[in-house]
């Protein structure tokens, strides 16, 4: 795959990481507060996680897996979180997932970041259908994945067993022929 894309959207850039972020993704992602609703990011956040983190989404682009960007202010270029997609060729689908660190919440970023992820998923990679999941605890989330086009598909009732206990998961998705219509 060619090299990754810088991609402009307003007041924030999608850049790709490089292992100079390693220091402000562990910072942002090591918040308790980002744990709690991201299942994926442990806490406390491991010495040396964002360094692998990083390097494993570096080589996911370069064979096609994955596609991961930073999420940052264009204006002074600080790191405010990260979405990407995980790709299954075979399949022609991609998980979305995203995190933004707690001081940004409520701004629009994930929402702009996510719009803009999933029409770089169908018009550029061209995926047919990109799907997430979040915890039924995390209203920010719902309206982040509704407000981006991805319609809710249903409910896998204490699915995951997260910091001390059993949690629903909300399944949202969309496909290419129907983000056309919107």
């Amino acid at each position: 795959m060619n090299n990754q894309p810088t991609i402009q959207a307003g007041v924030i850039t999608l850049a790709p990481l490089t292992t100079d972020d390693a220091g402000r993704v562990r910072l942002l992602a090591g918040d308790p507060a980002i744990a709690e609703t991201a299942i994926r990011i442990p806490h406390p956040y491991p010495e040396g996680a964002a360094e692998e983190w990083i390097n494993d989404s570096i080589s996911g682009w370069s064979e096609g897996k994955s596609a991961v960007w930073k999420i940052i202010l264009t204006d002074s270029n600080l790191l405010i979180g990260a979405i990407g997609l995980t790709i299954d060729p075979p399949y022609n689908h991609a998980e979305l997932g995203y995190w933004i660190g707690k001081h940004y919440w409520n701004c629009g970023y994930a929402q702009a970041a996510a719009r803009e992820i999933i029409r770089f998923g169908f018009e550029t990679i061209r995926i047919n259908r990109i799907y997430a999941t979040c915890l039924r605890e995390n209203p920010a989330s719902i309206r982040v994945l509704e407000h981006s086009g991805l319609k809710y598909e249903g409910c896998m009732h204490e699915h995951v067993f997260h910091r001390g206990r059993y949690h629903d998961l909300l399944f949202y998705g969309i496909v290419h022929s129907s983000s056309k219509k919107e």
